[in-house]
């Protein structure tokens, strides 16, 4: 059994810590536990630096996390979430793909298109041949 996805927020260090200890041990009274390596936090740019511990182990500051399937940071820049949706459209995209064309049949039935690099690199080798055979 496990929870996930609990936010605990405090004014300070002390505070923080303070409540991580409430949460362990309610935790731990029901047959639950905390890992400190999957636990992680966050401050905003008002708070100065420290070092959060739980029960003797430092717990790793993050620049954003995701909470309820939503990427979170404090200056609310929404470049980690949008990246995060790209990444999941595409792969949706692949996987029906995948469904479509079992087996990797695709490769076979899709033409494959040069990009622009390959083209200037066939045409700089070409380019490199006929100076080679200039200089001979």
């Amino acid at each position: 059994m496990f929870a996930d996805d609990i936010v605990l927020i405090g004014n300070d260090s002390r505070e923080l810590e303070k409540s991580l200890e409430i949460l362990s041990n309610a935790s731990r009274s029901i047959g639950l536990g905390i890992h400190p390596g999957k636990t992680k936090w966050m401050k905003n740019n008002f708070t100065r630096d420290y070092c959060l511990r739980m029960k003797g182990s430092v717990i790793e500051e993050v620049p954003s996390y995701v909470y309820l399937n939503q990427a979170i940071t404090m200056d609310n820049d929404l470049t980690i979430e949008i990246g995060r949706r790209r990444k999941a459209e595409l792969k949706s995209a692949i996987l029906q793909i995948r469904e479509k064309f079992p087996g990797g049949q695709i490769a076979s039935q899709v033409p494959k298109e040069r990009t622009k690099v390959e083209e200037e690199v066939e045409q700089s080798g070409k380019h490199q041949n006929a100076e080679d055979v200039q200089d001979r």
